[in-house]
């Protein structure tokens, strides 16, 4: 038996809990990640993702397993494997499977888990479900089953390694079935979750023995890679590459601590207006470069990031030494071997303004060759956000009510709401807004509501006076909207209030003369904003108004026709990027076929040599050149002759009518 030190045990804990704490891993891909990355952290080489289909005794249902030539799950490794919120690994800095929870990702999965591991010398095995991991943590104990390792097994080829297999795809408390677990989906999406030198130590391979080949990025030079430590950051890792070829929708360059949390651009933006501005401009310029792609691991700033993991939190732009210390290891250690990989310096690499060479040349294609017809807009999509209750906890006067608001509700969710040991009533126990009114019983209670499998407990103060309120603590609206806030006063108090906004020069705030109601231009910026009241004479408190500016709930359409051309039917997307370089491989134009059909897109590279110490008409002649270049490359593609002669020449041929054509004026 080993003991399980470190386990956290919880009345009641069942599956659900396992699914709440893990929520993180419900994608399969995510689920099939982490298990990835401990393999890396084992130092494994090689990993080989098998589905396999059982037979009539498991009425066909599908399993998968992970293989990996690693060094093998130790004796002491199998605390983390039915830990929670623990891992070895979370004292080694140069590995990222530091909290433990990764292995716990199949209960969004399947209905089973089993880990069969060979360090060389012991083969060890164990197996369970969701409800078996949950009695190992109350007994405090778990066991290996060891035994020999057969002829026959995978592990035999290798000196060491271990396989994880998630059985029952599909199957399992609260897991959903209708969720995509395929060979497709993985080889599509699994290597924008790893470092882009991985997929090429993975084979992944189908029910059928069919090999799905994985999505991969190539790269020009050598990866940029490297660990070091700060002092007040502590560890540092970093795999970052200048990809070859770059499709629309490439990933940026992320930031992770103990798994990704956002992009790079997401975790500057809080220091756009700080001291640390001056370092910022080479940073945004060379890790920020559109061929420019990878991984920057900062385990300590786990603690930083926020439960929807796709931002820091605040607390960490407020400790200034800190980001101090990681802004300028990126200036002073990233930038420069960036500088040397894309062949530029950062201060030469100055952002111009092109957007209106571009403007013009799209109005002038647009106006002489059409433009797409197409009024179907293409909506734009948002980023989905987590639900979460407003106002977060109730001080109330027996009598009292209030409205609760979920924000960022989910279509077809449940969210049912207990009033039970509330100290008061919900007007309806269902819905996505309640009412809540106290009793008369002064004291502390709380209501629950449940929601995605999950409890929130809504802490309530009933008191004999309540200072002041918001009438609506919880306001949505739009960009730009003025919209007026009105206190609840009770009749015994006197004195003035003082109105703020706590996130200052967002928006404009205009008091009433009586200091009651004041009307709020808000932010033309999406985001959540705070309006706060202190009472002037009396120390009774301060009162708090959430204002989120959303999108209009009618998404705003954008036509193709805005940023798009027609040449003998064929529809044009012109777009501007910004990638320097002087290799002969890196081009001043570049054509992509984009995903709908029948449509290409042109990107104008603006800093290419060609356009350097150029006035106006010499790059506007030289952007028209490479338009005719790009158009006559796609008409090459699409010709059934372009196998005959001498294809360079032809299309050089080709490009030079099409740009007499267009602009023979």
């Amino acid at each position: 038996m080993s003991p399980l030190e470190h386990t956290v045990v919880r009345a009641g804990m069942d599956p659900s809990f396992l699914q709440k704490h893990t929520s993180g891993l419900r994608p399969f891909p995510k689920t099939i990640a982490e298990l990835i990355w401990n393999g890396i952290d084992a130092k494994a080489t090689l990993f080989e993702i098998l589905f396999t289909t059982l037979g009539p005794v498991s009425k066909g249902r599908t399993q998968v397993s992970i293989l990996d030539n690693g060094i093998g799950v130790s004796d002491a490794g199998l605390e983390a494997l039915v830990s929670i919120d623990f891992s070895p690994s979370a004292k080694d800095p140069s590995k990222r499977g530091r909290q433990g929870n990764g292995s716990k990702g199949f209960v969004h999965q399947g209905d089973r888990f089993t880990v069969e591991t060979y360090d060389g010398t012991v083969f060890r095995t164990i197996s369970y479900t969701a409800i078996e991991l949950i009695e190992m943590w109350k007994n405090g104990k778990a066991l290996w089953e060891i035994k020999p390792l057969p002829e026959n097994h995978p592990l035999k080829k290798l000196s060491h390694g271990t396989i994880i297999t998630i059985h029952n795809l599909g199957h399992g408390p609260g897991v959903n079935k209708h969720h995509n677990r395929t060979a497709t989906r993985l080889a599509r999406e699994l290597g924008s979750l790893l470092p882009f030198h991985v997929p090429d130590q993975i084979t992944i391979t189908n029910e059928q023995g069919i090999i799905h080949p994985m999505k991969k990025r190539k790269i020009v030079g050598r990866p940029i890679v490297g660990d070091t430590s700060l002092t007040l950051a502590g560890s540092i890792s970093y795999h970052l590459g200048v990809l070859e070829e770059v499709e629309m929708g490439e990933p940026p360059v992320e930031m992770h601590a103990q798994g990704r949390v956002c992009d790079l651009q997401t975790f500057l933006a809080p220091l756009a207006e700080s001291n640390l501005a001056p370092l910022l401009t080479s940073i945004h310029r060379m890790l920020g470069h559109f061929q420019v792609t990878g991984i920057i691991t900062i385990p300590s700033l786990n603690e930083f990031s926020v439960n929807d993991r796709d931002k820091f939190d605040q607390d960490l732009y407020d400790d200034e030494e800190r980001i101090r210390e990681i802004i300028e290891w990126m200036h002073q250690t990233l930038v420069p071997l960036l500088e040397q990989e894309l062949g530029v310096s950062a201060e030469k690499m100055a952002t111009r303004d092109e957007e209106t060479l571009v403007k013009d040349l799209l109005s002038y294609l647009q106006n002489s060759l059409g433009a797409p017809q197409d009024d179907k807009p293409i909506l734009e999509l948002e980023t989905p956000l987590e639900p979460r209750i407003v106002p977060t906890s109730l001080e109330l006067e027996p009598g009292t009510s209030i409205e609760l608001v979920i924000s960022n509700a989910k279509p077809n969710s449940q969210y049912l709401w207990d009033d039970r040991g509330s100290g008061g009533f919900f007007d309806v126990h269902e819905g996505v807004k309640v009412i809540f009114t106290a009793g008369f019983l002064i004291g502390e209670f709380a209501a629950i509501l449940q929601m995605d499998g999950k409890s929130i407990r809504i802490p309530i103060s009933i008191v004999e006076q309540k200072a002041f309120q918001f009438l609506r603590r919880c306001r949505h609206t739009q960009p730009g909207m003025i919209i007026t806030h009105t206190l609840q006063i009770p009749s015994r108090m006197t004195g003035s209030f003082i109105w703020e906004l706590v996130e200052k020069g967002k928006g404009k705030l205009t008091p009433a003369k009586d200091g009651q109601s004041a009307t709020h231009e808000v932010s033309d910026v999406y985001g959540e904003y705070h309006v706060r009241v202190l009472h002037q004479g009396q120390p009774l408190g301060e009162a708090t108004c959430t204002v989120f500016v959303e999108p209009s709930k009618q998404k705003q359409p954008r036509y193709p026709s805005r940023s798009e051309f027609l040449y003998n039917g064929i529809a044009f997307e012109l777009r501007m990027v910004r990638a320097f370089g002087t290799q002969a491989d890196v081009q001043a134009a570049l054509l992509r076929r984009s995903v709908k059909e029948g449509h290409y897109t042109i990107l104008i590279n603006f800093l290419h040599p060609c356009f350097q110490t150029q006035k106006d008409l010499s790059r506007m002649t030289s952007a028209r050149w490479l338009i005719a270049s790009a158009i006559a490359e796609q008409q090459m593609q699409t010709s059934r002759n372009s196998h005959i002669g001498n294809l360079p020449e032809q299309q050089n041929a080709l490009a030079q009518r099409i740009y007499s054509e267009i602009w023979s004026a």
